[in-house]
């Protein structure tokens, strides 16, 4: 299924499967709209997120290439495998050298 939703000019895409996976896919022109396009995307998924919920459709995992930066994406794994995901970078990469090299994308730590 597919949705598309309008707001001024900007284009937004909203795809959807039966497999419950959602991609938000927005382009925009202006630098200057970041900030008020990056809110118009975080008020569509949490009125996604509140809406499935509340029709009991929610799923706790995040498919990590489609999770917004603003997400938890290592909360679905459940708290006690995040925590021995953390556990184990911590005893094998005290640096965490693989947190801070890698640009971008998700860490364990949220930063």
């Amino acid at each position: 299924m597919f949705l598309n939703l309008s707001l001024d000019s900007d284009f937004f895409l909203l795809t959807t499967s039966v497999s419950k996976v959602t991609n938000l896919a927005i382009m925009w022109s202006s630098q200057s709209d970041d900030e008020r396009i990056a809110a118009a995307a975080n008020r569509i998924i949490d009125k996604a997120v509140a809406t499935a919920k509340s029709m009991n459709l929610d799923f706790r995992y995040i498919y990590q290439n489609y999770a917004s930066l603003n997400q938890d994406v290592f909360a679905g794994y459940g708290q006690v495998n995040k925590q021995r995901l953390i556990d184990i970078s911590q005893r094998y990469d005290p640096e965490q050298v693989f947190q801070k090299l890698q640009p971008g994308y998700f860490k364990l730590g949220g930063q």
